[in-house]
Parts: C-alpha cells; sequence; structure tokens
C-alpha cells in the first residue's frame, strides 16, 4: 500500500531524512523511535497521504 499521495508540489513534503535528524529527535524527546516509523519517512519525509481518516466502528465527528 503507498502511505502517500503522488504530487510534485507537495507542500508538506520535507528534505530527506538524515541520521542526524533521527539523533536529535530521539534526543529531544528521550525516546527511540519505531524502527517502522523510520523506514516510512526514509520512504519519504513528509507530504500529503493518500487517507486522512479511518472509518471506526462507532460515529465520530470525521465519520463517513
Amino acid at each position: 500500500m503507498n502511505l502517500w499521495k503522488s504530487s510534485q508540489e507537495d507542500i508538506y513534503k520535507l528534505s530527506p531524512l538524515t541520521e542526524n535528524d533521527i539523533r536529535e529527535t530521539e534526543h529531544l524527546f528521550n525516546k527511540k523511535l519505531p524502527q517502522k516509523y523510520i523506514e516510512i519517512l526514509r520512504e519519504q519525509n513528509g507530504g500529503e497521504i493518500v487517507f486522512n481518516a479511518h472509518n471506526t466502528p462507532k460515529p465520530t465527528s470525521s465519520s463517513f
């Protein structure tokens, strides 16, 4: 499944993730980032996603 929308002018897409970015973030939050999350950010560092909501069994303010 592709998480990211394909757009040439995506204002939310950041520069490629670096090892230094990971170290600084983990130090700032004093937490180790999950490996899967790092893999997703290495694929593309931010951007507009294909789905921005998730269906739930109970109605919410963003129900479809």
